[in-house]
Parts: structure tokens; C-alpha cells; sequence
């Protein structure tokens, strides 16, 4: 996607703040009791409300406007039946589109049901701090306006997570390309897993930043952000991204 003038760059602004109020409501409404299925229809009414549309459900036909994974679930949970409990750790997953004509935005949020153990605490600061180091990286490139690679981007994350000794629960890249005709988009992504992204995150692109932890049958975890790449500047949205696990 290439960022073309301010409007589209407000667009872009304005969509990642619709997300992140959807999510701040959802969290506001979790607690032991709650189905995920009652949870998901706070986060559709914020985002129709606010004349955005569920992208897994217009896109992917997904059974749901948001997706919400519990413990062990990896990413994609299907809202329904399944009720919160306390000592649950919950995933939140919310990528919407504003209008016909807008740009995706994607997110994603994590909370505890209760006091997380030591091991879902330690967990969840190697994902924020692998996310963190990826911001930081594009952030200071572009500052400098020194281009840098998506595998650059990738390595960085992968790092932090693979110092904590969680590097093989690390399963995929740590971003893809977003742009107006598709979430996951066909400019560069942050991948030197997959593939070896060797594209420049140049002024005009746009992707997410979103590393991950996942322990079969354990608990699954991940922090998610969107940047924009400007001239001299990496934005990030939202413009108030999670820095401590959310306990309820």
C-alpha cells in the first residue's frame, strides 16, 4: 500500500483508533461468566456503530466479528458457547475495515482472568518487549531514513523471544503487508522464517507487527500492531498499544 496524502494517512489514524476502542470495550465487559460469544457482540456493535465492518466475517466468511482464543487456542477462536473462567488467559483478535474505500487495520490484545501464573507473566514480556524491539527498529531507521529490510524487522523480534527460551513456540513471521485490497497485502512482509523478506519497508507501506507465543496445550499469546511507514517517521497504530497483560 502506498500512502499517498494526509487524508489517507488520517484514514489510516482513524480505523486503528475504531479498533482500539472495540477492544478497550471488550475488556471493559470481560470477566468470569462472560461467553465469547456475548463478548464478540460488544466488539460488533463498537465497529458498526462506528461505520466499520468485521473483516473476517466480509472477507473470510469467518463464523464471527472478532476472534477470540482462550488458553491453548491458537489465534483464530471461534466465538460461541464457551464461557470465561477465572485463571484463563484470553486472546483477542480484531481486524476491521472502515467503509467501502478504507484500509484494513488489525489488532490484537491479551488478558488474564485472574492473577496470570509466573510462566504466562514471562510470556507475555518476551511477546511485548519482541514487539517492542521491532517498533523500535523501523522507528529508528526511519527517523535516520535508512531503509531496512522485513527479515531485519523479523530477526529483531525473533531474537528477544528466542532469548527468553521461547524461540521454537515462535512458529511464523512476525508481520505481514497490510493495503486496501487485502489484510494480508502483497507488499513486504517481517519474514525470515518463512520466507527471507528482502523488500525495503520504504515511505508508503504498511504492515503489522505481531510476534507470538504458542505451547501446545498450554497458552498461546501475542501482541499486535499496525505501522505505517511516512518519510522520517514509522507510525504506529493504535496511537495507545498494550504494555501490560490485562488482568479481570
Amino acid at each position: 500500500m502506498i500512502i499517498s496524502n494526509d487524508d489517507e494517512l488520517t484514514k489510516l489514524k482513524e480505523i486503528g483508533r475504531i479498533c482500539a476502542n472495540a477492544l478497550q470495550a471488550m475488556a471493559a465487559a470481560l470477566e468470569p461468566g462472560i461467553t465469547t460469544l456475548e463478548l464478540d457482540a460488544i466488539g460488533r456493535k463498537v465497529l458498526e456503530d462506528s461505520g466499520a465492518r468485521s473483516a473476517p466475517e466480509f472477507v473470510y466468511k469467518f463464523p464471527g466479528a472478532t476472534c477470540i482464543s482462550v488458553n491453548e487456542e491458537i489465534a483464530h477462536g471461534i466465538p460461541g458457547p464457551r464461557v470465561i473462567r477465572p485463571g484463563e488467559i484470553v486472546l483477542i483478535d480484531l481486524w476491521a475495515k472502515e467503509g467501502e474505500t478504507g484500509v484494513y487495520a488489525d489488532q490484537t490484545w491479551m488478558a488474564s482472568i485472574g492473577k496470570p501464573s509466573e510462566e504466562a507473566s514471562e510470556i507475555w514480556k518476551a511477546v511485548r518487549d519482541a514487539r517492542d524491539a521491532a517498533i523500535d527498529l523501523v522507528r529508528n531507521r526511519a527517523k535516520a531514513h535508512t531503509p531496512v529490510r522485513g527479515a531485519d524487522v523479523d530477526d529483531a523480534s525473533r531474537q528477544v523471544i528466542e532469548s527468553r527460551g521461547y524461540g521454537e513456540y515462535f512458529t511464523h513471521r512476525t508481520g505481514h503487508s497490510i493495503d486496501p485490497r487485502d489484510l494480508h497485502g502483497s507488499g513486504p512482509h517481517l519474514d525470515n522464517l518463512e520466507t527471507r523478506e528482502e523488500r525495503l519497508l520504504v515511505p508508503g507501506v504498511a504492515f503489522s507487527i505481531e510476534p507470538g507465543i504458542y505451547i501446545a496445550g498450554k497458552i498461546g499469546m501475542r501482541s499486535e500492531v499496525n505501522v505505517y511507514m511516512t518519510p522520517g517517521e514509522a507510525v504506529v497504530t493504535p496511537r495507545e498499544y498494550q504494555t501490560d497483560l490485562l488482568i479481570v
